[in-house]
């Protein structure tokens, strides 16, 4: 399976670099972005400032393309269909600093598309919501954005009546690991077979292989409940 090695929208089409000031997480807007968005928003999460090192031109056009093939167009919004999807954008301000998405895919417990199982693994097969793209600028990690981020897609999972969330990081990725694992995701396969594009000077791109660690985490429901106790106690 080729995958984007990067784990992920108009008010963000104009941005202004550096980043001026980093607002504090909480009053950080995280919103559902549009249709009508998703190509400036596909743009400005494959920009240099949000994806050090700048990648080439042509790996720009893929992650570009990847991204709009995941979240763009009427099919991705029909919940009885497979391939539905939800990019949620991270905003401070006029600026776009962080994205995450969903997408329900027919999957196996351990994320194996239907290309890859073995005929032991079909009546494991179940469409299944998967997290991807994945992205904080710089200048905001390590302020909880990328868990906010995270736990918006896992909401947005168990609305649609899911109750596990499933992702792929690339297995040398280990502070990518650290991180899902302190979200209470737990490796469940390691998948060998996959590639991912490689950097080139030219206008091809060359795939090459790597290996993926796919993470489960499952209670998302129970987790909804007890986030929204929490949140209505400090109301209170």
């Amino acid at each position: 399976m080729r995958t984007l090695s990067s784990p992920p929208t108009h008010p963000f089409a104009s941005f202004v670099l550096p980043f001026p000031r980093c607002a504090p997480p909480h009053s950080l807007l995280i919103r559902l972005a549009h249709d009508d968005e998703l190509a400036s928003i596909a743009a400005t999460l494959c920009a240099p400032h949000l994806l050090p090192p700048p990648l080439s031109p042509p790996l720009r056009r893929l992650a570009v393309d990847d991204i709009l093939h995941r979240f763009a167009g009427p099919e991705r919004r029909r919940l009885d269909a497979i391939g539905a999807s939800a990019l949620f954008v991270a905003a401070d301000g006029p600026q776009l600093v962080g994205a995450c998405g969903v997408q329900l895919l027919a999957l196996t417990s351990a994320a194996a598309c239907e290309r890859r199982i073995t005929r032991d693994d079909k009546a494991d097969m179940a469409v299944r919501p998967l997290a991807s793209n994945l992205v904080v600028a710089p200048p905001y990690r390590r302020k909880g954005i990328g868990a906010r981020l995270v736990a918006r897609v896992e909401r947005c999972a168990a609305d649609w009546g899911f109750d596990e969330m499933l992702l792929k990081v690339e297995a040398d990725n280990l502070r990518a690991r650290r991180f899902y694992a302190s979200l209470g995701y737990h490796a469940v396969a390691r998948d060998t077979r996959a590639e991912r594009p490689a950097r080139t000077l030219f206008s091809r791109v060359r795939w090459e292989r790597t290996t993926l660690v796919c993470m489960r985490k499952l209670g998302l429901r129970r987790a909804g409940r007890e986030a929204l106790a929490e949140s209505l106690e400090a109301e209170a």
